[in-house]
């Protein structure tokens, strides 16, 4: 199993448990109220089968368009990204595209990336950007 399918199963494991915490303290909750000094049973839902709701019901999943990083050119030297962890905001340059990838596509991760830029160094050492690949609105 990959790592990004371990962090996405995960990140909904840790849903599902969040849901499942909301609904003991709805239940409980409700036991104070309807019957203070005894508890309360509720009966298990009526489980319906996928089949038996109609398609016009049933809500179509819409897949988020993915990002595409592509690989440096020859002419650059790195990936400057552009993100902000909280409220700060940092730029960090990285070669490695997968490294990118894997932030990219995280749920878990504080942070959030903002701008990728291409660039490349002169022989004084100052930047240049090459070509802006993604630039993301932060949320």
């Amino acid at each position: 199993m990959e790592i990004l399918q371990k962090i996405k199963i995960n990140d909904l494991l840790m849903k599902r448990e969040a849901f499942f915490a909301k609904v003991y303290q709805a239940e409980h909750l409700i036991n104070q109220i309807a019957s203070p000094n005894k508890s309360f049973n509720f009966p298990p839902p009526e489980i319906i089968p996928l089949s038996a709701i109609p398609k016009s019901k049933q809500k179509k999943q819409k897949k988020k368009k993915k990002q595409q990083l592509r690989k440096l050119k020859k002419n650059e030297y790195a990936y400057k990204i552009s993100y902000f962890k909280k409220t700060e905001k940092k730029e960090v340059l990285l070669k490695d595209d997968k490294i990118i990838k894997l932030i990219m596509d995280s749920t878990t991760l504080p942070l959030k990336i903002t701008k990728i830029e291409t660039v490349s160094f002169s022989e004084d050492g100052s930047e240049t950007i090459i070509e802006d690949l993604i630039f993301l609105k932060k949320e």
